[in-house]
């Protein structure tokens, strides 16, 4: 196809299809965040200002996240309702949570100047969301919780995709189907080989 198509042997041993192509991937990430999530509502309150979460030459993506957060708190009920589930144990996909929060942020920093940019498996790591604005750029790892062990490599992990695009910080989100109040248990900043990932944990219910 040409390098818009090739095949990957993941680590359950199963082939899949890699678009390559970064025009390809936010096609296909404009398609399904849509497809599933076709109305998304008020994403903030009217009068808020986002002065805690966008200045002039700055992004701050816990503020960011936290909206996030309160937005899912409001709508999940009618977002996750009718969404695919994995058979085995009836949990939401990974991927849909990327597609709902790649559709928040785009529909809500778009217009505030920011680049958000999907990327898919590489060669070089995986790094799900990147925000570029002014001359910074911003990482975004996203996770589904399944284990505390799982949870500590998908930490260090974001720390080495954070080092090998250059950038000393990264933050990791972690989708767990727990209260808001709950996951305050998870958030941390850590410091892996020169990179701080902040952990930015959402409750999902």
């Amino acid at each position: 196809m040409n390098g818009v198509i090739d095949l990957e042997k993941a680590d359950d041993g199963k082939y899949y299809l890699r678009f390559s192509c970064p025009f390809v991937q936010k096609r296909i990430f404009n398609y399904f965040s849509r497809r599933f999530f076709n109305y998304l509502g008020p994403l903030i309150h009217p009068f808020d200002a986002m002065e805690d979460a966008v200045d002039e030459q700055n992004l701050y993506i816990p503020n960011i996240i936290k909206r996030y957060q309160a937005y899912l708190s409001k709508n999940q009920g009618v977002f996750f309702k009718d969404v695919p589930r994995r058979k085995t144990d009836m949990r939401i996909y990974e991927a849909i949570y990327h597609f709902n929060l790649f559709r928040y942020l785009y529909d809500l920093m778009t217009k505030r100047g920011v680049d958000v940019i999907p990327e898919f498996p590489t060669g070089n790591g995986k790094i799900d969301l990147i925000l570029k604005y002014r001359n910074n750029k911003y990482a975004l790892e996203l996770k589904s919780f399944s284990d505390m062990s799982d949870f500590q490599q998908g930490i260090q992990q974001a720390a080495d995709y954070g080092r090998q695009i250059d950038l000393n910080e990264i933050s990791l989100v972690v989708f767990i189907e727990v209260t808001p109040a709950e996951v305050k248990k998870l958030e941390k900043v850590v410091e892996k080989n020169g990179v701080n990932v902040t952990v930015l944990p959402i409750g999902i219910l």
